[in-house]
C-alpha cells in the first residue's frame, strides 16, 4: 500500500515508479488508489479523484493509461484494427448513428507509419495480429487521445526487439512533445533508454531516486536490491 505517495511531473520527462522487490507491479494510478490518503490527480489545474472518477472523465482530464495485459483489459480482440485504435474519440468525433470511417482510417494510417504497425490492413481483427503489434495499437489508441499524462504498464512485455525499439520511441517522443510519461517496468535496459528519473519505491514509500547519469540498467538492479540500512544492521 503506498503511504502518503506524493509524485510531481515536469514536462518533458519519462518517470518510472518500481515498486519493492518481489512484489506485485500494479501502477502507481493503481497503488494511490488504495490506502486512506488523497487519491487525487492534478492535470494542467484540473483535480480528478481516480477513485471516484469513470474512465470517460478521466480520459477528458487528459489522462491515458496502457494497461499491461493488453488482450483483458487494452484491446477487443475480435473487431477490427481501425476500431480499436479510434474506441477512445468515438463519442467526440463521430455523431449520433453515425460513426463515420474516414477519420478512423487516418488514425489508423497514422499509427501504421508511426509504430510500424504489420499488417497495415485497418480491418483486421485485433487477433490476427502479433504481440507486438498488438501493443502499437494499444499504445495509438490513447496516444491520439493527445493527454497530458500517458501512463504505462510494462509497455514492452512480451514483444520483439523491433517492437520494443518502436514503442520506447513513441513514448519518448510523446515525452519530447510535452507530455508527462511516466512507466512502470521490469526492464530496466528500458527504464536507463528513456527515462529522465527513476523512482525506487519500498514498503509503499519512494526510497530513491536517480536521474542523469546515474540512470544505468545496473544502477536501477542494484537500488531495487538494496536493503535499507536497519535491515543491513540486524
Amino acid at each position: 500500500m503506498a503511504q502518503q505517495l506524493s509524485l510531481t511531473h515536469e514536462k518533458c520527462r519519462v518517470d518510472p515508479a518500481l515498486p519493492p522487490r518481489g512484489k506485485p507491479r500494479p501502477f502507481v494510478l493503481t497503488v494511490i488508489a488504495v490506502g486512506p490518503h488523497s487519491h487525487v490527480l492534478n492535470v494542467a489545474g484540473a483535480s480528478v479523484d481516480i477513485v471516484s472518477t469513470s474512465p470517460r472523465k478521466t480520459a477528458s482530464a487528459g489522462i491515458a493509461f496502457v494497461p499491461s495485459q493488453r488482450p483483458v483489459e487494452g484491446l477487443a480482440l475480435t473487431i477490427s484494427a481501425s476500431d480499436n485504435v479510434s474506441l477512445p474519440r468515438i463519442r467526440r468525433t463521430g455523431r449520433l448513428w453515425f460513426v463515420g470511417r474516414s477519420w478512423q482510417l487516418e488514425e489508423f494510417q497514422t499509427a501504421v507509419g508511426m509504430l510500424s504497425v504489420t499488417p497495415s490492413d485497418p480491418s483486421l481483427h485485433v487477433q490476427s495480429f502479433s504481440g507486438g503489434n498488438q501493443q502499437k495499437l494499444l499504445l495509438a489508441k490513447w496516444m491520439f487521445n493527445a493527454p497530458r499524462v500517458l501512463i504505462a504498464h510494462e509497455p514492452t512485455q512480451a514483444v520483439d526487439v523491433g517492437a520494443r525499439d518502436d514503442i520506447l520511441r513513441a513514448l519518448r517522443s510523446k515525452a519530447d512533445a510535452g507530455a508527462a510519461v511516466l512507466i512502470s517496468s521490469i526492464e530496466t535496459d528500458d527504464l536507463a533508454r528513456v527515462c529522465d528519473r527513476v523512482l525506487i519505491m519500498r514498503a509503499g514509500t519512494i526510497v530513491r531516486e536517480l536521474t542523469g547519469d546515474d540512470i544505468t540498467s545496473y544502477s536501477i538492479i542494484t537500488a531495487v536490491y538494496d536493503e535499507p540500512e536497519q535491515d543491513a544492521n540486524k
